[in-house]
Parts: C-alpha cells; structure tokens; sequence
C-alpha cells in the first residue's frame, strides 16, 4: 500500500511538471529601422496541459515599423526690440527655426517667399537664434505692416514667424494760440461790457470801467496766417455796435 501512494505521488509529478513545461511565452524586441521604432514579435507554444513534455513545438515571427508621426517644423520668434518705428529707427528681431534651411524676410505678403519686399536673408541652422533687422525705411508710412520670417527647405510649404511692426510718422495735433491784449473807449456810459468774438472760439465777456475795458486773452490762429476779431457792445436800450480788427 505503501508503494502505492508512492507511485501515485510520482505520477501526480510528473503531471505537474508536464503542465508547467507546456504553455507559452512572447519575446518582443524593439529595434531602430530607419523610419521609427521597430518591433519583432516571436510567440512560440510547446506541448499541452496533460500531454508530453516532446509536444509540438509552434512558432510565429513578424517584424515591421511601427508608424512615427512626424512634428512640423517651425519658426519662433524670440523677441522684437521695438515695434513702432519713427524716422531713422531699426526694429530687431530676434528668432530661430527648428529646421536648416534659408530663411526670408519679408514685410508685407502672406508668408510665401517673395510675395513681400524682401529685407533680410541668409542660410539659418536649427535652434541657433538669429537677429534680423528691419529699419523704418522699410515699412509703408504711418501703419501697421505684417514682416514674415519665412524658412525654405525645399520641400514643401516653407514655415514661418511673423509679427506686425508700425511705421508712427504722424506729428501730434495741437492748437497754436496767440496771447493778446485789447483794450479801448467806449462813449456811451450805459454800456457794461464789450463782448469779443473769434469764429469757432467762445466769447469774452470783457467789463467797461469808467468807459474804458482792458483785456489779455488767448486767440486761436487761423491755419490762413489772418484772424478776424469783432467787438461788439450793447447800451441800455439794446442797440449792438459791432468793431472788427484783423490779427496775423
């Protein structure tokens, strides 16, 4: 009985050791093929839960890229040291590509090479900043004008940066004024005040003293170089007199 049990356990083991070798296992191996990541697969069975440890032995093999999605290449700037221009002035740009190639740059257009007027070129290496300059000259007077940094590699649409620069040439408008002093009789002792009149400006009111008035008031120029001024002054029973003196 002994033996028995013995033999059972042996047989139990050997069952056991059959299952264990049977089964399956993959072996994956990454490898470089040029236009990305490579992946080699082998799947590979041997024998079978309660068969023989001498089973079939089953394998499969595949190889192939995997696909890669390719990053456009770009043109960043890094910087514009000013962007309104007055007569004289340069603006610099500060940029780089992440590509080779030879770059354009262009004001006005829309970012294809030569649709702008050209100010700048040269071959350009990837992630190596360059400054290019645009003087005031270059931009179409008092407004704003888009400049493109454009890199061409020769295949494909070229990429590009742009930013928009302003030519300012416009003078700040101001009223031009005259300080200037009227003084005069008046004979009728009713009369108050002279009253002073300047087309497009407000009146004065000027008061007679002792049939005299005396005043020092600013004047608008006239763009003409002339100004016409109109006193004018009214007595008690309503009745205007006017005077006109010219200025220039």
């Amino acid at each position: 009985m002994k033996w028995k049990w013995i033999f059972l356990c042996l047989v139990a083991l050997s069952a056991i050791a059959a299952t264990m070798a049977s089964g399956a296992y993959v072996a994956r191996i990454g490898e470089d093929a040029g236009g990305g990541p490579a992946l080699s697969t082998t799947l590979r069975t041997k024998g079978s839960i309660g068969g023989s440890v001498d089973g079939e032995t089953k394998s499969t093999n595949w190889t192939g890229a995997l696909p890669r999605t390719p990053i456009p290449p770009v043109v960043v700037v890094e910087g514009v040291s000013k962007p309104a221009l007055t007569t004289g002035e340069e603006c610099i740009i500060s940029w780089h590509s992440t590509i080779d190639g030879y770059f354009y740059v262009e004001v006005g257009g829309n970012g294809t090479p030569g649709s702008g007027g050209r100010v700048d070129e040269g071959p350009c290496t990837a992630y190596v900043s360059i400054e290019s300059k645009v003087y005031e000259s270059d931009l179409p007077d008092n407004q704003d004008s888009p400049v493109y940094i454009i890199v061409d590699t020769g295949l494909g649409t070229p990429p590009y940066g742009t930013v928009t620069l302003t030519d300012d040439q416009i003078a700040p408008e101001f009223a031009a004024f005259d300080i200037v002093r009227i003084q005069g009789t008046v004979s009728d002792s009713s009369v108050t005040e002279v009253v002073i009149k300047v087309a497009g400006q407000p009146d004065w009111q000027v008061p007679v003293i002792s049939g005299s008035y005396d005043c020092t008031t600013p004047l608008g120029l006239s763009p003409s170089g002339t100004t016409e001024v109109i006193l004018e002054a009214t007595n008690s029973e309503g009745k205007s007199v006017q005077r006109k003196i010219k200025m220039w």
